[in-house]
């Protein structure tokens, strides 16, 4: 999951990263959905 910074600051960029891990890691902690690399997803679309 990719989150772009539309604010045209650059301070906030790491807000994209803190946000895809702190969801990633909520998504394991519930054990309610499987979390795949999103490069690996691209990869495949690509392929087919």
């Amino acid at each position: 999951m990719v989150f772009d910074n539309q604010t045209n600051s650059e301070d906030l960029d790491p807000l994209g990263l803190m946000a895809n891990d702190r969801i990633t890691r909520g998504l394991l902690k519930v054990n309610k959905g499987k979390v795949i690399n999103a490069a690996n997803v691209r990869n495949n679309i690509t392929l087919a």
